[in-house]
């Protein structure tokens, strides 16, 4: 079992987020696709009280939303899905994991007064 074999086991469709920091703005803008994916990415359903897309540092942060996505809602119960995935001592998290081929469009990109009130963008996408 691997995270792209369990991406494709497709359990839930609905909202999901995913935040995540750059060094260099993204030019995401309406339209254009979102294709940071070249393997099985974690999002976040919202429901998590301790879940975290990402953790890198980076002057730009995005959060990414997506109001109609599938992916596979993780099974905290279920060990072997645990092991893969490192998640063995979580309880709490909603993550998502969304596959590699899901392509998005951006329905609302960088809005330059996200960042000043803010400090973020914030991206709509739209799967396609």
């Amino acid at each position: 079992m691997t995270k792209e074999i369990i991406a494709n086991d497709i359990n839930y469709k609905g909202y999901v987020a995913r935040i995540i920091k750059t060094s260099e703005k993204l030019k995401l803008v309406e339209g254009t696709l979102y294709n940071n994916m070249d393997k099985a990415e974690s999002w976040t359903d919202g429901d998590g009280e301790q879940f975290s897309t990402e953790s890198n540092n980076g002057e730009y942060v995005y959060v990414l939303k997506c109001y109609k996505a599938e992916g596979h809602k993780v099974d905290y119960d279920n060990e072997e899905e645990c092991e893969v995935l490192g998640c063995e001592d979580c309880f709490k998290e909603s993550e998502v994991l969304i596959k590699a081929e899901t392509k998005m469009e951006v329905i609302s990109g960088e809005n330059e007064a996200d960042l000043e009130e803010m400090g973020y963008y914030v991206i709509e996408l739209q799967v396609v």
